[in-house]
């Protein structure tokens, strides 16, 4: 047993040697995963790690599994540090997407950009990477292994396998910001110096832009002084500096989130964030897309989550808030599970006009009829829970637009409305009607609160003579909850001149006092007493004055 050992030793020590001496060739990295539904982007990519040159590259035989790739027609070595690419496609057919195409710039061409020029034409040749599990093995011309290469799981999609280091034996996903890394260091190969800018969250904020980092140290040494830059870039393509933020000093391995608020004007605005040049420049930069003071252009603004009887959609109905036509292409609408495309192709909706999104829309129609209005079935539907749900809103690009939580339905076919009052756009409450209003304006109730009766009256002066200028007077209310409601308007002389609401179960957000009789005559100047009463529970009088 001790002289059977005792020659593994020796063999597994002439097999390191014999690598050694072809000039440390290894596979570095595998796109196994495609991304996306493409069927021929799948590469291989090798990688020199020793100081000398290798031997000419069809002395080498790639097997991927039990196929063999002969590299007879490459008749060219590696130079220490360089790579090389073995590709399923070089260059699209038709509509297929390939390396060039992808990777590269599209021209159809190889070499004509720095990326490309700084490696050799990929060698194109048909092969297939299996996703679950699967072995590459480089031989020499001796039938010697010099690197093997090998998975045991499904990468995320668009991400590739990679060496951690090209001596090393470890294989894991790459955490590039692009999925992969061909003709570039590994995103996981420890570098000197290296302060990753990974990832952003934009965030809208009343007008304002929350925009969050999270950064990384991938290098060796602790990062100091740096700061993340921003400019935002103009349509002609020059940059403009908006900001830095700084990074506090940052161990290896560890990672931190930095938020900062901007102001932006408009609806979108390019933003582009950099990082101080280091040793692995591939992650020093992000371009995004943040949001300007006129975001959100679309809202939520009813939700049928509870469906009775012979309507068996739900449906969620949008509005287009904004100046413009707004596409709707790529938008997403969902729950916090998950998010389904509302649809993959152009559909512009018009400025100020409503769009129902059902969950199906035969049955949507078929209930609704000519009281429909403008309505699509999105490409995938999450059902709505009855007793409590968030419905959101994603943009084209990423962006949460509007989100809605409640916490109960109704039933009985009302919905969830927001106020389409000025004053608080974000109130919601339940429909007035059954069935809502979709693809009309809301009417809507609000449910009582446990904070006491609060009413607030803006103007509390107001003169409706006809010239447009304070015609009516807004009374908003907020009140205990209770079996009934009593609002009503008298005179100086206790005499009931106009009652807004009489024994009503829901309140409305806000009421509106046109200074006019239940008779519609138009009322003397002078001082008038509103009376808001949560009955049984408590009241309020508050004075009203019509002036010229």
């Amino acid at each position: 047993m001790r002289q059977y050992s005792y020659i593994l030793i020796i063999v597994a020590t002439v097999i390191a040697l014999s690598a050694s001496a072809f000039g440390g060739l290894v596979i570095n990295e595998a796109m196994v995963n495609e991304p996306g539904g493409a069927t021929s982007l799948e590469w291989v990519e090798l990688y020199n790690d020793a100081a000398t040159p290798t031997a000419s590259l069809k002395n080498y035989d790639l097997w991927i599994g039990t196929t063999p790739i002969r590299f007879d027609e490459i008749d060219f070595a590696l130079q220490p540090g360089e790579y090389f690419i073995i590709c399923r496609s070089l260059y699209a057919a038709g509509i297929s997407p390939a390396f060039e195409s992808y990777w590269g710039d599209s021209s159809g061409f190889w070499g004509d950009t720095e990326y490309e020029a700084s490696l050799r034409t990929p060698y194109d040749i048909p092969f297939s990477l299996p996703n679950p599990q699967g072995i590459i093995v480089l031989f020499d011309g001796w039938g010697q292994t010099i690197s093997e290469f090998s998975w045991d799981e499904t990468s995320d999609d668009g991400y590739s396998w990679e060496r951690r280091s090209p001596g090393g034996v470890t294989i894991y996903q790459s955490i590039d910001f692009e999925g992969s890394t061909p003709g570039f260091v590994n995103s996981l190969t420890p570098v000197g110096y290296d302060l990753a800018l990974e990832e952003v969250q934009v965030d809208p904020a009343d007008g304002d832009t929350r925009l969050g980092f999270t950064l990384t140290n991938r290098g060796q040494v602790v990062v100091q002084n740096a700061t993340v830059s921003l400019q935002q870039i103009l349509a002609n393509g020059f940059g403009v500096p908006i900001g830095s933020i700084d990074v506090p000093d940052l161990d290896p391995g560890y990672s931190l989130f930095l938020v900062e608020t901007f102001a932006f004007d408009g609806l979108y605005v390019d933003i582009e964030a950099t990082v101080p040049t280091d040793d692995r420049d591939r992650n020093n930069l992000l371009t995004f897309v943040a949001t300007g003071d006129d975001y959100p252009p679309l809202i939520i603004t009813e939700v049928m989550a509870d469906p009775t009887g012979g309507l068996v959609s739900e449906w969620v109905e949008i509005y287009n808030r904004y100046t413009v036509p707004i596409n709707l292409k790529n938008w997403l609408i969902g729950d916090e599970l998950g998010l389904s495309t509302i649809i993959d192709s152009d559909l512009m909706i018009d400025p100020g006009d409503y769009l129902v999104l059902a969950e199906d829309a035969l049955f949507f129609f078929g209930y609704y009829g000519q009281r429909a209005g403008d309505y699509i079935e999105p490409t995938g539907w999450r059902t709505l829970n009855n007793d409590g749900d968030l419905v959101r809103l994603i943009d084209t690009f990423g962006i949460e637009a509007d989100r809605f939580q409640y916490d109960d339905g109704f039933g009985d076919n009302y919905t969830w409305g927001r106020s389409t009052d000025l004053i608080d756009e974000n109130l919601w409450g339940r429909s007035l009607y059954v069935d809502g209003t979709p693809c009309e304006e809301n009417e809507i109730v609000v449910q009582p609160n446990d904070s006491g009766l609060k009413v607030t009256i803006v103007p509390d002066h107001f003169a409706p003579d006809g010239n447009g200028i304070d015609e009516t007077t807004a009374i908003t209310i907020e009140a205990p909850e209770t079996d009934q409601y009593r609002i009503k308007i008298f005179d100086r002389e206790g005499r009931l001149v106009r009652t807004l609401a009489d024994n009503e179960s829901w309140l409305r957000p806000v009421y509106y006092w046109d200074g006019r009789s239940d008779g519609g005559n138009r009322l003397p100047l002078g001082i008038y007493i509103l009376y808001v009463e949560a009955v049984g529970i408590e009241s309020i009088k508050k004075p009203i004055v019509i002036v010229r």
